[in-house]
């Protein structure tokens, strides 16, 4: 492009020359040309182009990294995953621990409501039990005082015989010797 420049421009020396020595008068520099459009028909030299000229350089090769660099490296990436267990393991107990909570004061307030309910309860059983004891003392209600010569004795029921145990079934287990309630 700077040969094209130079093939437009004449040399300062010559101008100055022919327009008398002073300054070059306003000289526009050449546009620089733009190549054509590429056409399909136009042949392509697909041919690589050598350069004689230049060598190619290779790049160094990059010097292995110390033990200790490694061993650091080794212990980052640990530490990492480690941070990211914890974390997890953090978040999964903080949430074991909220859901824990909330849980236990639910049922801590569903229990209040439970001893309310039980004391209603306890409450309207003794309303009710003054309520009978006010009508059996009252003349008109029809009950009568228990009067031991007005008691009904029930005759024992004849023994059934004893049944065949039955091969098949299984024993059952000894009954233990010591008392099953107090």
């Amino acid at each position: 492009m700077t040969a094209a420049l130079r093939q437009d421009i004449p040399d300062r020396r010559s101008a100055r020359r022919a327009y008398g020595g002073s300054a070059l008068p306003n000289l526009r520099p050449a546009e620089p040309r733009r190549p054509a459009p590429f056409d399909a028909t136009d042949s392509v030299d697909l041919e690589p182009q050598t350069h004689t000229a230049s060598k190619v350089r290779t790049l160094p090769q990059p010097r292995p990294l110390p033990a200790w660099l490694k061993l650091l490296m080794k212990v980052q990436q640990g530490s990492t995953a480690m941070t990211l267990l914890l974390m997890g393991a953090v978040l999964m107990i903080y949430g074991w621990t909220v859901f824990t909570q909330q849980r236990w004061g639910h049922e801590y307030r569903r229990w209040g409501a439970l001893q309310k309910h039980e004391q209603q309860l306890m409450a309207t059983n003794e309303v009710l039990k003054n309520q009978m004891a006010q009508q059996a003392e009252n003349p008109k209600s029809g009950l009568v005082a228990p009067d031991p010569s007005s008691m009904i004795f029930l005759a024992p029921a004849a023994l059934r015989p004893a049944l065949q145990p039955d091969i098949e079934a299984s024993t059952p287990d000894p009954l233990p010797n010591r008392p099953l309630g107090y």
